[in-house]
């Protein structure tokens, strides 16, 4: 095997391995004595119906969506290749990859074309006119 194949392998592997320790199932947002710590992310006004926007919170990268005017907040990255989610397109209440179209449910994190897949869904809440995600 050539060298730039095992680089390639090394880091899908380590890709893999971080979705394995937090992507494929939703984490608790509950922190220390049991109450939830949500972080201000965006404004409602800077997610367009529709559209998606990439946040950080506590050091996570978020993507955000106003999908039918609810909105959702998932983790960024594919599980299958690492495309962020945030540039996909919304439809049926899911979140499709930009790169090869894998499906995501907003709500559940699950996959339909490949059930196995899931990415992480976050909790979130408006107040005020700011989007606050938990994490």
């Amino acid at each position: 095997m050539r060298r730039g194949h095992l680089v390639k392998m090394a880091v899908l592997l380590y890709r893999f391995n971080s979705f394995i320790k937090g992507g494929f199932t939703t984490m608790s947002s509950e922190v220390g004595n049991g109450e939830k710590r949500y972080h201000k992310v965006a404004s409602v006004g800077e997610v367009p119906m529709g559209s998606g926007k990439l946040v950080e919170a506590a050091g996570q990268k978020i993507a955000l969506f106003n999908f039918k005017g609810e909105h959702y907040a998932v983790s960024d990255m594919c599980p299958h290749r690492g495309a962020s989610l945030a540039e996909g397109f919304l439809d049926g209440g899911k979140v499709f990859c930009p790169w090869h179209c894998f499906d995501f449910n907003l709500k559940t994190g699950d996959c339909t074309m490949v059930p196995s897949l899931r990415i992480q869904t976050y909790e979130v809440k408006i107040e005020g006119g700011d989007i606050f995600v938990a994490c």
